[in-house]
């Protein structure tokens, strides 16, 4: 079965670079533009990583988290935040301490590469 990676966020650009990335890595890409939508996949998918923007609209990142530690099945599923805010704007919220990775914008490919790597190793 494909390793599937669910891309949260926002900003086109950075759903398409990241996607960019993630399919010739072998990931089947699940584009999510706000909180929302991503809660609406997560309710039928199971991916093997998530990559998540904190501040989007409709519902946050933050909110996101939230639904996956709540949800045994999304329980262990690696969650990578991805935004262009520095982590001491959040370090305050449980859910930052959840993520896996913490990244900021701009991202490396080759960083987007390893995590996808070592999700589809599990």
């Amino acid at each position: 079965m494909q390793p599937t990676a669910l891309i949260a966020d926002d900003d086109t650009y950075t759903l398409f670079f990241m996607e960019q990335i993630l399919q010739p890595a072998g990931m089947q890409v699940l584009r999510a533009e706000d909180g929302l939508q991503a809660l609406e996949i997560l309710q039928e998918v199971v991916p093997s990583i998530i990559f998540l923007d904190l501040l989007m609209p409709r519902l946050s990142g933050l909110d996101v988290i939230n639904f996956i530690m709540e949800n045994r099945l999304l329980r262990d599923v690696p969650v990578v935040i991805v935004t262009a805010h520095n982590r001491e704007r959040f370090v305050q919220f449980p859910q930052v301490a959840r993520a896996d990775a913490y990244l900021l914008k701009p991202i490396r490919p080759q960083d987007i590469r390893e995590f996808a790597r070592q999700a589809a190793g599990r």
